[in-house]
């Protein structure tokens, strides 16, 4: 895993709830990122091209958000794109302390109430994680202790 901010057993954590994700909802392939489009786990799919496509579903996040501001309809925080290989959905997995999001490739027809269940599974292991424990919240505590040490109080 290439986000230096997590320890190898956080990474192995992330990987494990994302892999119980892609097996309970059918999903191909699928990475959570951060919003700076750093990969924090990913199952089904290369380092690299992980990496490539993390970048751009950060950028598509935030041009939803943009786009959901602008519109005056709030907040977006899932967006899907089909076409005839299948379904890509970007989604907000935890706000809190910066995006996570979960990208997911899809099958055509996937079962549309295993997907969401299997989606709110990993939403709840990830907000968990960021509730004072877990990869997340060590992530979190890192970049907080850093935005201190660069932009001290006064």
């Amino acid at each position: 895993m290439r986000h230096t901010d997590l320890t190898s057993a956080d990474e192995s954590r992330l990987e494990a709830a994302l892999e119980e994700f892609t097996a309970g909802s059918g999903a191909r392939s699928a990475a959570l990122v951060d919003q700076r489009g750093s990969v924090l786990a990913k199952t089904g799919l290369a380092m690299g091209r992980a990496a490539d496509l993390a970048t751009q579903a950060a950028r598509l996040h935030a041009s939803g958000r943009r786009i959901g501001e602008l519109a005056g309809s709030g907040e977006v925080r899932e967006l899907v794109a089909v076409g005839g290989g299948g379904r890509l959905t970007v989604q907000e997995m935890a706000k809190q302390g910066g995006a996570v999001l979960l990208l997911s490739f899809f099958d055509p027809g996937a079962d549309a109430g295993r997907v969401s269940r299997a989606v709110e599974t990993l939403r709840g292991a990830v907000e968990g994680s960021r509730s004072g424990s877990g990869p997340l919240a060590a992530l979190e505590d890192t970049m907080l202790e850093r935005l201190d040490q660069t932009f001290p109080a006064e």
